[in-house]
């Protein structure tokens, strides 16, 4: 029987005997999304919510990583069909072991199972002779534009490779994850040109001891130093995060990273 919950000019509102449950429609997730990473592992995401947003707008936790780490915590549900552990610690401990070509292409596909495809934003051109600040527009669906680069060896954290300039010297460093990513964060007040490198503990191998030794980056040539970047460039993988625009008003090429986008995990009203 329907119950009495108004009245109109005197008429009695019915409402049907179905429940109407309004918190489950109005706070229900979209369905999960289905993606591939760069190490080939599969996940399943859901969308954010505006708590994991709000992180993005504490300058605190974006600067840290924390805003970073909640939201992959958050959202993403399982890898290769395995649910994430229920313990925050060791939820923790799982996603920052992750590869960080892994961890960003989550948080980009995150976004956009979010918000949409059409990204509008706000940003000064770097030319310094510019630096007219415009709206720029782009669309995040096109995988030619943003590619997902596979690890030549899976979740394999630990590449090598014999360098080309002193050969038979063998190189062997450590692929960024979690923990490296945290370690850039708060290091950023104070990093340098070799930071980066440092946290990937490279190593080159002594034939004559049979063993890997650390390689002291402030000592190796800056060839070699080139050449260690150039073949992490090639071999880790990640997903291209980068788009280059033609500023409208002094015709120069601008390159933008959308992950340091201020709008790109909470756009303003113009978005």
């Amino acid at each position: 029987m329907a119950d009495e919950v108004g009245t109109i000019e005197g008429q009695a509102i019915e409402r049907q005997d179905e429940t109407f449950d309004l918190s489950a429609k109005l706070y229900a997730l979209d369905e999960s999304g289905h993606i591939e990473l760069p190490t080939g592992s599969k996940a399943v995401i859901h969308e954010m919510t505006g708590h994991e947003q709000r992180n993005f707008l504490n300058k605190g936790k974006q600067m840290s990583g924390v805003a970073m780490q909640e939201l992959l915590s958050a959202c993403v549900e399982s890898i290769n069909e395995q649910p994430l552990p229920v313990n925050p610690q060791d939820r923790t401990k799982f996603l920052l072991d992750m590869l960080s070509g892994d961890r960003a292409t989550l948080v980009f596909q995150i976004r956009r199972i979010s918000l949409g495809d059409d990204f509008r934003f706000s940003a000064r051109c770097t030319n310094p002779e510019c630096k007219k600040e415009d709206m720029w527009e782009v669309d995040l669906s096109d995988p030619e534009d943003f590619p997902i680069k596979r690890y030549p060896n899976g979740t394999m954290k630990v590449l090598e490779y014999e360098s080309k300039i002193r050969p038979g010297i063998k190189i062997r460093y450590t692929c960024l994850d979690g923990h490296a990513e945290l370690t850039l964060f708060r290091k950023r007040a104070s990093i340098t040109s070799l930071t980066d490198l440092e946290l990937r503990l490279p190593h080159a191998f002594d034939t004559k001891t049979s063993m890997w030794v650390p390689v002291i980056l402030q000592k190796l040539p800056e060839v070699l130093i080139k050449e260690m970047r150039d073949q992490i460039r090639d071999n880790e993988g990640s997903i291209r995060t980068t788009v280059d625009i033609e500023c409208k008003n002094c015709g120069q090429q601008v390159t933008f990273d959308l992950l340091t986008v201020p709008d790109f995990m909470f756009p303003n009203m113009t978005s």
